[in-house]
């Protein structure tokens, strides 16, 4: 059985590395436990000598730090497919609307994905601008071979007046990679 966690005290020393990667061991385990294998809290508490009421925010915990994530699809229809066709598009990513923060984090997280699986193995990879390519940076892979090549523009921040780092430069950054483009280059 694994030791109760315990909250640390105001009193208590940073907790080690070792400290920690057991935790998250944990919050990994105890969140298997619930989603993958259909135990209930009650049964996990019992594996784990700690209160359902511990395995309820350890499971919390562990969607709170994104060890969990749950993500809800609805089958396609066929209706992307027929629009990218008639639009001559090879791929259309379609998610809820984009103009809800859930949305457009869904809508940067899908094209992170796109990304990711369009730029294996390639040496460039072409963005243009928008608030859409600044939410998808931090989601991106290691893109450490590739260029990143801006196409056009250059993003705003909408919290101020100064202007970010251009889009390429910033998916860049967050991937790795060698920006070229409006900033300066290689």
């Amino acid at each position: 059985m694994t030791s109760p966690p315990t909250a640390p005290s105001a009193d208590a020393a940073p907790s080690s590395s070792a400290d920690d990667r057991a935790h998250l061991t944990l919050l990994a385990e105890i969140s298997r436990a619930h989603f993958l294998d259909q135990k209930s809290k009650v049964q996990i508490a019992q594996e784990h000598d700690i209160s359902r009421f511990q395995v309820a925010a350890l499971v919390q915990e562990a969607r709170d730090r994104g060890i969990v994530r749950i993500t809800i699809a609805v089958p396609s229809d066929g209706r992307d497919q027929e629009t990218a066709q008639s639009l001559g598009i090879a791929e259309l990513i379609s998610v809820e609307p984009a103009d809800t923060p859930r949305g457009a984090e869904a809508l940067a997280r899908e094209l992170a994905a796109s990304v990711a699986e369009h730029a294996a193995g390639q040496t460039a990879v072409g963005i243009s601008w928008s608030r859409i390519i600044q939410a998808m940076a931090p989601h991106l892979p290691d893109l450490s071979d590739s260029v990143v090549v801006q196409l056009a523009g250059a993003i705003a921040s909408p919290d101020s007046t100064e202007a970010v780092p251009p889009a390429a430069e910033h998916a860049a950054r967050q991937a790795d990679a060698s920006p070229v483009g409006a900033a300066g280059g290689r």
